[in-house]
């Protein structure tokens, strides 16, 4: 009697066929994690800022403070943010989810005192007080219905407290109400 000690056609696919169904079930795991790691790096990031921000506070006479982004003592531009030595490097300014983007972060209030924003923002913090959100990254949402009340979004934002939130809920994510817990 002859013994072959080759590996059939049969087996070789039978092989595959597991391999496939295992890469399959695996596959959407990985994908939640890489996600998740990129959400916690973004949230790191938004913790350094955070932390600059109050040092820019501090040095600007903005501490315990509420009103307009001038009386709080906020940077009026990426750039001012920048120029102060406390504050991080450019690439934590970044996104993980998007490392070719030139800036992910985006400011609550405006550079000009003379808009609406600026306004909102000026009674927003009055309200709030240190609930008022300072900078968020809409980079971990749907993009296409970034604006619709009816989806819900996800979004890592940093609150004047130096908390930083990850919020998903659908809404007017403009409103500071979105960014805190009451509903």
């Amino acid at each position: 009697m002859k013994r072959h000690r080759g590996v059939t056609l049969l087996e070789v696919l039978t092989v595959c066929a597991v391999l496939a169904a295992l890469a399959a079930i695996a596959y959407p795991i990985l994908a939640q994690v890489k996600e998740r790691a990129r959400q916690t790096g973004c949230e790191s990031n938004l913790r350094q800022i955070g932390v600059a921000l109050q040092v820019y506070r501090s040095d600007y006479g903005g501490d315990g403070r509420y009103g307009d982004p001038i009386e709080m003592g906020l940077p009026l531009s990426y750039d001012a943010a920048n120029r102060h030595a406390m504050l991080p490097a450019k690439e934590v300014w970044i996104c993980p989810r998007y490392p070719e983007a030139a800036m992910s972060y985006y400011l609550f209030y405006t550079y000009h005192p003379d808009t609406r924003r600026w306004d909102d923002f000026r009674r927003f913090s009055l309200e709030y007080e240190s609930r008022t959100p300072l900078l968020y990254d809409p980079k971990h949402t749907d993009q296409r219905h970034i604006y619709s009340p009816f989806y819900p979004n996800r979004m890592i934002g940093l609150l004047e407290s130096g908390q930083v939130v990850n919020r998903v809920r659908t809404g007017d994510w403009l409103h500071p109400r979105w960014w805190n817990d009451e509903r």
